[in-house]
């Protein structure tokens, strides 16, 4: 970069050589990580107003973009507009422009854009340019719930083996290929496919993309089991990030990190992560990234036996999803399982069903096998709601093994808590403390601390009494404890986000099963629990 900007300076100013080798060297900077020298540079060649001046813009664009969203949207902006004929600065203009609706989280015009580039390359017929926009299709179609189209990704890789230029982290058909990997569950082909990109990323010192690679290699990792791969790589990717200037990167790096506080117990840390990343997102205009924030958020809160407010949260989660047209249910913003186990828990079972009917539409039409195996968890807690507890552990069963070959652990371990806890409640109590164990012995390996302190209660449940086989469910303890504390069904119901005639409902059947006719009965017995009474 700086033997190239001085190549420039040497030249005539009023040669073109002189723009093209202050662009090339703008480009190598940015390359490098020095994203603030490139982005001066840029500036002088857009002042020149040469013959490289719509091409400045578009490459402006692409720079300027880690630092805010705004500003590139402009850039790419005018030089669609400066383009002219000028098929090359169309089409980086066009996939600028559908990036940063896919970053803004409103894919459809994203698919637009993209469609419009892919049609500019294609008439162009350059490598370079083509493998970018097949590639930007390729996953904008996976994310939207379209699957992926193999023959498009496999033309797309072999245009980029044939590309000239070094193309950035997010024109990389190579790039594209891990991520759909690791969404689509191949974890192993994942890793290996970004730890290439990783390591040829350290060795050309390409600041720009290990961020992006680098979080990701720790998605891979924590979904994996490898705890301490996954933190190892999260701090390289916040730090590249901080390195290169790419604040935008920072709330991807903070969801990962919040991910791993709660997995690990960290709460007070989780959230301060999540709190800062959703105030970031908010700046930078990333809509994506705080859907997955909310992810995190949704799932500890579970974890932490609070599903009011876990829904919460997946509430404004599944709203922004649905609004920015995602439609794959493995992303980083995976909510469908947790969702609906809160839901389950709050007694609110017809809209948990809704939910768990299009998680299993959609992981057997996309063939997404940890989508099919977290419905099949869901399922079995549904049924179990329901009153068939025998029926939801046959298909607690066939959950098990089909996480098996998933290849998760964490989701295993909450496939075997969840075989725990219905085989408790149907009185099999030494297949739920097999089941326990082996949930909490895969947690501890996961450095999944927060669930296996939840397991560990559960446990507990099933080694004291035998219970009088009047046990109350969670959604029928939480109405229990609530009203016992002395609250109205009314606040109940707001507390809870049900109706009041939900609570009215939920009493009747607490007082059945307690042996009790009052509220003031139910208060004492939450005050001073009996022996008798259920846990």
């Amino acid at each position: 970069g700086l033997l190239m900007e001085r190549a420039g300076a040497l030249t005539s100013e009023a040669s073109d050589d002189a723009s093209r080798r202050q662009l090339q060297a703008a480009r190598y900077h940015f390359e490098a990580g020095d994203t603030a020298r490139a982005r001066s540079l840029m500036t002088e060649v857009i002042r020149s107003a040469g013959a490289h001046h719509a091409e400045a813009l578009a490459e402006f664009g692409w720079i300027a973009m880690p630092a805010g969203l705004d500003v590139a949207r402009r850039l790419f902006t005018e030089a669609l507009a400066a383009a002219g004929d000028d098929l090359r600065v169309r089409a980086s203009s066009l996939r600028g422009l559908a990036w940063m609706e896919h970053m803004s989280g409103t894919l459809r015009a994203a698919e637009a854009y993209a469609l419009s580039a892919l049609d500019a390359a294609e008439r162009l017929d350059e490598p370079d340019a083509l493998a970018s926009a097949l590639a930007d299709v390729v996953l904008l179609h996976f994310l939207m719930g379209r699957g992926v189209s193999w023959p498009t990704l496999a033309r797309a890789l072999d245009m980029e083996r044939q590309a000239t230029d070094h193309l950035v982290a997010l024109s990389r058909p190579s790039w594209v290929h891990g991520l759909v990997l690791e969404w689509s569950g191949e974890l192993e082909r994942a890793r290996s496919v970004l730890q290439d990109l990783y390591e040829r990323a350290v060795e050309a010192g390409d600041g720009n993309v290990l961020p992006y690679v680098a979080i990701h290699l720790s998605r891979v990792a924590q979904r994996a089991g490898d705890y301490d791969a996954a933190e190892r790589y999260i701090e390289e990717a916040e730090e590249a990030a901080t390195e290169s200037s790419q604040g935008r990167e920072r709330t991807y790096v903070l969801a990962t990190k919040a991910l791993l506080d709660a997995q690990a117990g960290r709460i007070e840390a989780a959230r301060a992560r999540i709190d800062e990343g959703l105030r970031l997102g908010q700046d930078f205009g990333v809509d994506p990234a705080a859907l997955e924030l909310l992810s995190v958020l949704g799932s500890m809160e579970l974890s932490l036996g609070d599903p009011a407010a876990a829904v919460a949260a997946f509430d404004r989660l599944i709203a922004g999803f649905r609004a920015s047209g995602f439609g794959d249910p493995s992303l980083n913003m995976r909510f469908h399982a947790d969702a609906i186990e809160a839901l389950i828990e709050l007694g609110r079972l017809e809209q948990a069903e809704s939910l768990l009917d299009e998680l299993e539409e959609r992981g057997r039409t996309l063939s997404r096998p940890s989508a099919v195996a977290a419905a099949s968890r869901s399922r079995a807690l549904l049924v179990a709601a329901r009153g068939e507890p025998h029926e939801a552990l046959k298909i607690a069963a066939r959950a098990r093994v089909e996480q098996d070959a998933v290849g998760e652990p964490l989701e295993l371990g909450r496939t075997l808590l969840v075989r725990g806890v219905i085989a408790r409640r149907a009185k099999q109590r030494r297949l739920a403390r097999a089941s326990l164990l082996e949930a909490i012995e895969v947690f501890e390996q996961a450095h999944a601390d927060i669930w296996a302190r939840r397991t560990r209660e559960e446990l507990r449940r099933v080694s004291g009494r035998a219970g009088s086989g009047t046990e109350l469910t969670p959604a029928e303890e939480r109405v229990a404890s609530l009203v016992g504390a002395g609250l109205t069904n009314r606040e109940v119901a707001a507390r809870l986000f049900v109706t009041e005639h939900t609570v009215e409902a939920a009493l009747v059947t607490v007082y059945s099963k307690l042996g009790i006719r009052s509220r003031v009965e139910l208060a004492i017995r939450v005050a001073s629990p009996s022996p008798e009474r259920p846990t």
